[in-house]
């Protein structure tokens, strides 16, 4: 699969795919979340579904927050919302 991530911008959502192109999607994040396997996609804060194969690395911020690195040259900023935080953890295996 060479999905990259599906981000939610000004109320529309899009997929994002690893040679950077990115098409619409007609739907929400919220219905997209329900069709995706759980296994390989999370949805990590409310602009952001990803899928676990292109997750990097967490890392801790000052202020305690908490950002998801994904793979490659520039990956988005994605600060995984603190509801999410223990159950991205856990899907990622940490």
């Amino acid at each position: 699969a060479c999905i990259r991530y599906f981000v939610s911008e000004q109320k529309n959502t899009y997929l994002k795919l690893l040679d950077n192109t990115s098409y619409p999607i007609n739907m929400s994040l919220e219905e997209l979340a329900l069709q995706l396997d759980p296994q390989k996609f999370m949805r990590v804060n409310r602009k952001f579904i990803v899928p676990l194969e292109q997750v990097s690395a967490t890392e801790r911020l000052s202020n305690g927050k908490e950002r998801l690195i994904l793979k490659g040259d520039t990956p988005p900023e994605i600060i995984i919302s603190r509801t999410r935080r223990n159950e991205v953890g856990e899907w990622i295996g940490k």
